[in-house]
């Protein structure tokens, strides 16, 4: 029993360390793929429950060079106990050039497949618009990874984005720069410039040991092969709070419900006040981590936020700063660079500083 993560670029090391925390099993990565070992069918459930690093968690057919070599027979599945004739599927082609391609592959996949489970008097039928069960075929450009999604949609565009400000990002995204600014268990976090509070809530999310994906919105309720089964318990009972203000009222208004609707409100404290208020409304050398998405209008802050981050980091405590690779910053004397760089990501280019406070 396998699961196949599909992920952007750049993440595959991510989703690796995020299996081993979430599951402590093996995975191999390939190019925008981690496959991963799995010992149960509630490990399956607790990655797709959890996981904020991938787009997809597949439920690993086969991997596949090309169509003449994939044999559904080889697979040992219970078909009859994932399949019905009340159920519908689709069979989508992601990351394969041209769309007669990708439409080609996806009839022949099809084909194969109810060759399949005909011979379990299965025919369900095929749904291109609203699907019960997605099957995906993801080329990374060496081979396909074939798999069946329950979620259908993207997890990491996430439910709770309905009020996105206009520099934010997506789910993984946000997850991506949790990590990379270091944020800890049991530390004390400030998120400032919050925007529509993507940061805040995936910290939140990663923290506590948060579901990401509803199951019980999902089609597997209805599928016996996954009857009576639960993820791993492995929710945290720590209430870990984060701590988040913007100097926009709007923004404030917008994350907390966006915080709201991913059931971390009580999470994450909010506060709308400026970036020169900080040594008056926390305590000195109180945080131990602080993380700023830092946008073109807020270049001019930058002294001031050293300054004011200063005043409230603990000594040796992180410093996350994210901005567009055009925004030029300066480095302040009072904080050592422990580690920067670039991240492309589709249309965006991101540049991420982590420093220390000396």
């Amino acid at each position: 029993m396998k699961s196949f993560f599909l992920v952007h670029k750049n993440f595959e090391s991510l989703a690796k360390k995020e299996i081993n925390e979430l599951i402590s099993q093996s995975s191999t990565i390939h190019p925008q793929v981690v496959a991963c070992s799995l010992q149960s069918k509630e490990e399956y459930l607790t990655l797709l429950q959890h996981s904020q690093s991938s787009r997809r968690v597949l439920f690993a057919l086969t991997a596949f060079k090309d169509i003449t070599t994939l044999n559904l027979e080889t697979i040992n599945l219970p078909w009859p106990d994932i399949f019905s004739n009340e159920l519908t599927f689709k069979v989508e082609v992601e990351n394969l050039t041209g769309q007669d391609n990708r439409f080609s592959l996806s009839k022949q996949i099809a084909s194969k497949m109810y060759l399949q489970l005909e011979k379990y008097q299965l025919a369900p039928k095929i749904d291109l618009k609203k699907p019960d069960i997605l099957i995906i075929a993801f080329f990374n450009g060496e081979q396909f990874f074939l798999g069946l999604d329950f979620s259908v949609q993207e997890i990491n565009s996430r439910a709770y984005r309905v009020f996105p400000h206009q520099a934010s990002f997506k789910g993984d995204l946000a997850y991506y720069f949790t990590q990379y600014a270091n944020i800890k268990h049991n530390h004390k976090i400030l998120i400032g410039f919050v925007k529509d509070g993507s940061l805040a809530i995936e910290s939140a999310l990663y923290l506590n040991k948060l579901p990401i994906t509803n199951l019980q919105k999902t089609i597997l309720s209805k599928i016996p092969y996954f009857q009576n089964i639960s993820p791993l318990n492995i929710n945290s009972q720590n209430n870990q709070l984060i701590y988040a203000f913007d100097e926009n009222m709007p923004n404030i208004i917008a994350a907390q419900k966006n915080a709201s609707l991913a059931n971390v409100k009580k999470l994450i404290n909010f506060s709308k006040h400026s970036l020169d208020e900080l040594d008056v409304k926390y305590e000195q050398h109180s945080f131990d981590n602080i993380l700023f998405h830092i946008t073109t209008k807020d270049e001019e802050k930058i002294n001031e936020l050293y300054y004011q981050v200063d005043y409230t980091l603990k000594s040796s405590g992180h410093l996350f700063l994210l901005t567009k690779k055009t925004v030029e910053l300066s480095l302040s004397r009072k904080f050592e660079l422990i580690q920067s760089g670039e991240l492309n990501h589709g249309d965006s280019s991101y540049r991420l500083w982590l420093l220390q406070k000396k």
